[in-house]
């Protein structure tokens, strides 16, 4: 079971799963006797008493489920839907793919006096192109274009699933 966490001089709160229950456990403790401790939590190091709210996470159920993967075909279609031209000037992927493999953004990025997206947007339009069923343009492409090959672990995972879902997609729907 998930807890949202909601600490004091933190702007968004912390989602913990591994060893919510006893954390939440000795939460309850203190605010019945004040008896303070020091905790970590995903990185975090602090006093319980730091901690402002403790909130179980809504689970998704199978209808939850259900609904998303119909929300899900929706944006692809109306991604579809768009130009060529268009869909090259989506950055999102690109984005993410960038800032995970060098921590930097790149909105300011320039090679040789270009802005890479200005790159980015003709190198998507060639494969876009090429694979009109694709949403996303192949992390592969983005590659020239980045000089590391160490991606940030917070960015591989939603990369290796934006992946994965756009080559079923590509090739079954």
């Amino acid at each position: 079971m998930a807890y949202e966490i909601r600490i004091r001089g933190h702007k968004e709160p912390i989602i913990v799963e591994e060893n919510a229950e006893r954390l939440r456990s000795d939460w309850e403790n203190y605010q019945v006797n004040k008896k303070d401790a020091v905790v970590e939590v995903d990185g975090w190091v602090g006093r319980l008493s730091l901690i402002n709210d403790f909130q179980r996470v809504k689970t998704t159920s199978a209808e939850n489920t259900s609904n998303s993967h119909e929300e899900y075909l929706a944006d692809r279609k109306k991604i579809l839907d768009m130009s060529l031209e268009d869909r090259a000037k989506r950055m999102g992927y690109f984005r993410l793919v960038y800032k995970g493999f060098t921590g930097k953004n790149s909105e300011d990025v320039l090679i040789n006096g270009i802005p890479i997206e200005k790159l980015i947007e003709t190198e998507q339009l060639k494969f876009f192109t090429a694979n009109p069923k694709a949403i996303n343009c192949d992390a592969l492409v983005f590659r020239k274009y980045i000089k590391s090959d160490k991606c940030n672990r917070f960015a591989f995972g939603p990369i290796e699933q934006i992946t994965r879902q756009e080559f079923f997609a590509r090739n079954n729907l």
